[in-house]
């Protein structure tokens, strides 16, 4: 025990020594991740509200009012940019506005029996951005019909699961927090356990008297200690570019964080020994980072489309995965939603990274050193 505690400690040094004189992979891993979050992050804060121009038809402006006052946590649903009609036009045909409203004059409207119009034009296909335009000019027109007409359109009772809703960008913030993890873990340790063949050490670290397990594990605490250094830049550049509630992580967020991290950890360990190359093994590393994004952080996007046929089967798969339950209790410790930790998921992680590494033990003890490898 002693002697494998040492040779796991004596390799970690070994690799933070070697990251210190050759720092590309360690900056890779850490600059990549804090400019993907950073980023995206910038999409997302501006995302929630959509720019629109409007074409006052005259004696509408109540309907305007309406128009502007719509909002939600994360901020007005709609930047209205004009409302003379012969700009309103230019700046849709333009592209300066994603939407066009065209609103009818309520005053002749309602001395007549025909029915008033709202006319919206859109010029993107996004299934999203037209859903969400065409939800909040409907919503105007009913705060507007409540307010100035006797008419009781539609009733709504709601019985919410939560007190308050989730702001977009701690529920995006999370995802993008989860991908910074699943990145530093997967390319860390993998292109570090990687190195051993590319320096030509791997034979005698896997043949020593400590065995495998050793490399292993100092894989994975090297691999820690560089993920810790991506994490001290992607956590400030979400506070500081979403407002994510950074301060507001507990120990449920920690352990979530802590089990992704050893989930990715235990499948770049796995595809360092398998590829035996850094460089093969970074895009493979994005895009098993990219899809853990999509399937458990990004859930509601899938769930949007998820009616029939093979989405609705994807969607309904991911709730088995322990990365959603781990992604969900991080966002609602972030959110400040009373979460416990969730040892279910934690222990279907750790099983896991515990398989893969494993696997890449029980490969390492079947290959065949060649070239004095």
């Amino acid at each position: 025990m002693i002697t494998s505690a040492r040779a796991t400690l004596a390799i970690a040094g070994k690799d933070l020594c070697a990251a210190r004189r050759r720092p590309l992979f360690p900056a890779l891993v850490v600059v990549v991740s804090a400019l993907f979050v950073g980023v995206y992050a910038l999409v997302v804060q501006v995302s929630a509200t959509t720019p629109a121009a409007v074409a006052d038809g005259g004696g509408s402006e109540p309907l305007h009012a309406a128009l502007a006052d719509l909002d939600s946590v994360d901020g007005p649903m709609l930047e209205l940019r004009t409302s003379e009609p012969a700009q309103a036009r230019r700046l849709f045909e333009d592209g300066a506005t994603n939407a066009l409203l065209a609103l009818p004059d309520l005053g002749e409207a309602t001395g007549g029996d025909a029915p008033a119009t709202l006319t919206l034009e859109v010029r993107n296909l996004n299934s999203d951005l037209v859903k969400n335009v065409e939800l909040r000019a409907e919503q105007a027109v009913r705060d507007y019909a409540t307010a100035h007409t006797d008419a009781d359109l539609v009733t709504v009772h709601e019985t919410p699961q939560f007190d308050a809703d989730m702001r977009i960008s701690t529920y995006l913030g999370t995802a993008l927090l989860l991908f910074a993890v699943m990145f530093a873990a997967t390319v860390g340790t993998g292109a570090l356990t990687a190195a051993e063949w590319e320096q030509r050490t791997a034979k005698a670290a896997v043949l020593s008297p400590a065995g495998p397990l050793p490399l292993l594990a100092g894989k994975w605490l090297s691999g820690a200690a560089i993920s810790a250094a991506a994490l001290a830049l992607v956590l400030p550049a979400l506070a500081v570019v979403l407002d994510y509630p950074v301060t507001s992580l507990g120990l449920p967020a920690l352990v979530g964080i802590g089990a992704l991290w050893w989930y990715g950890a235990g499948i770049g360990a796995l595809l360092g020994m398998l590829l035996r190359r850094s460089l093969p093994l970074v895009p493979v590393c994005v895009v098993i980072s990219v899809l853990h994004l999509l399937i458990s952080g990004y859930e509601s996007y899938i769930r949007g489309f998820a009616h029939d046929g093979a989405v609705a089967a994807l969607w309904r798969a991911t709730h088995w995965w322990p990365t959603a339950a781990l992604a969900d209790q991080i966002r609602f410790d972030a959110a400040g939603t009373a979460v416990a930790v969730d040892w279910l998921a934690t222990a279907g992680a750790s099983t896991v990274a515990t398989a893969a590494a494993l696997a890449a033990v029980l490969l390492h003890r079947r290959l065949a050193f060649t070239h004095g490898q």
